[in-house]
C-alpha cells in the first residue's frame, strides 16, 4: 500500500504482506504536515519486504503537526530488508519533528530485520509529543538485528536525530548484534525492563545500550537505563561525544560481558560531559575498571561518582 495524504485515518488489519522489494505500507504527508486520526495496523503479516513506514515525505519542515493515537500492534514479521515500522518524523535536520501523541507500539514479534539496509527494526526519528503524552514501545519480541554492508547500524530499537517522550521497556532482544541505540535524542528517553541477548558474532565494540559511532549523543538528552538486563555484549553502555547538558540515570541493571571478555572494554564507557548518576548495577565479567569516563567523573558539579559497582 502506497498511501498520500490519507485524511480520514488509516486502519488496517489481518493482511498478509510478501515478497516485495517495496515497503508493504507506506504512509506519506504529501503536502500536507497532519495525518488525520487514527493510524492503527494491526495483526498483519509481513515476509521478506522493506517492512512498513509511517510519516514519509516530511523533510526538515518545522513543528509538524504529526498524528495522534498512531497503533502497530500484535504483527508478525520475518526477513525483513529495513525497518519492521519506520517512523518518520522529518529530514535528518535537528528542527524537523514530528508530533505523535500517544503512539503506540507493541505486542509484535520481529524475527529478521535490516537484511538489506541497516537502521533498526523499530525505528524512530525526530519524534515527540506535545500534549504531555508519552510515546510507547513495548512487548516486542526482535530477533536477528544485523548490521548490512551499507551502515554499521542494524539496531533492534533505534531513536534517531531529536526524540524525546518515549518509553521503551519490556522488550525483548535476542541473537541481535546490537540492541538499543540513542542517537541524536534532545529529551527524556526512558529505557527500563528490557532483555538484550547479543548474537554470537556480535561485533567487538558491540553496547547492548548508546551508540558506536562518534554522532551518539550530540543534543542534550535526559535518558534513565533502569532495571535491564544484557548478556553477551561487549559494552553495557557506551555513548560518545555527549554534550554539556545532558544527564544519565543508568540504574538496577544486570549485565554480563561477553564470554572471555573482548580484553578492552569497559561496562560503561561515557565521553563527554555530562551529569551522570550510576547506583547499584551489577556488572560480570567486563576488562579493568567496571566504568570508563573520560571526564563525565571529574568532580564538577553534578558530576557524581558511581556507586554500587560489583564484579
Amino acid at each position: 500500500f502506497d498511501i498520500t495524504q490519507p485524511r480520514g485515518g488509516f486502519e488496517c488489519y489481518g493482511i498478509d504482506f510478501g515478497h516485495s522489494t517495496q515497503y508493504s505500507i507506506d504512509i506519506s504527508y504529501g503536502t500536507y504536515e497532519t495525518l488525520c486520526a487514527p493510524v492503527i495496523i494491526s495483526e498483519c503479516n509481513l515476509g521478506h519486504t522493506l517492512g512498513m513506514r509511517v510519516g514519509s515525505g516530511v523533510t526538515n519542515r518545522t513543528n509538524n503537526t504529526g498524528v495522534t493515537g498512531l497503533l502497530i500492534e500484535k504483527c508478525y514479521a520475518e526477513n525483513i530488508g529495513n525497518n519492521f515500522i519506520g517512523t518518520w518524523g522529518g529530514g535528518a535536520a535537528y528542527n524537523a519533528s514530528w508530533n505523535m501523541n500517544n503512539g503506540i507500539i507493541r505486542r509484535n514479534v520481529i524475527n529478521g530485520v535490516c537484511r538489506r539496509y541497516s537502521l533498526g527494526g523499530i525505528y524512530l526519528l525526530n519524534l515527540r509529543t506535545n500534549d504531555g503524552s508519552r510515546i510507547k514501545v513495548y512487548d516486542n519480541t526482535i530477533s536477528g538485528a544485523m548490521r548490512d554492508n551499507v551502515w554499521p547500524d542494524g539496531y533492534a530499537i533505534y531513536q534517531d536525530f531529536s526524540v524525546r517522550d518515549v518509553d521503551i521497556y519490556r522488550n525483548y532482544v535476542w541473537d541481535s548484534d546490537l540492541a538499543f541505540r540513542n542517537n541524536g535524542c534532545d529529551g527524556s528517553i526512558r529505557i527500563a525492563g528490557n532483555v538484550a541477548i547479543a548474537s554470537i558474532t556480535a561485533n567487538p565494540s558491540s553496547s547492548a545500550f548508546g551508540s558506536n559511532d562518534p554522532n551518539s549523543v550530540n543534543l542534550p538528552a535526559n535518558i534513565e537505563l533502569a532495571y535491564n538486563v544484557a548478556v553477551g555484549f561487549n559494552r553495557f553502555a557506551g555513548y560518545q561525544d555527549i554534550v554539556s547538558g545532558s544527564k544519565f540515570n543508568i540504574h538496577h541493571n544486570v549485565s554480563i560481558a561477553a564470554a572471555g571478555g573482548s580484553g578492552t572494554q569497559h561496562a560503561i564507557d561515557c565521553r563527554g560531559p555530562t551529569g551522570m548518576t550510576l547506583d547499584r548495577n551489577n556488572l560480570y565479567g567486563y576488562a579493568g575498571n567496571h566504568w570508563h569516563d573520560y571526564d563525565a567523573f571529574d568532580g564538577a558539579a553534578g558530576h557524581q561518582q558511581p556507586s554500587d559497582q560489583q564484579d
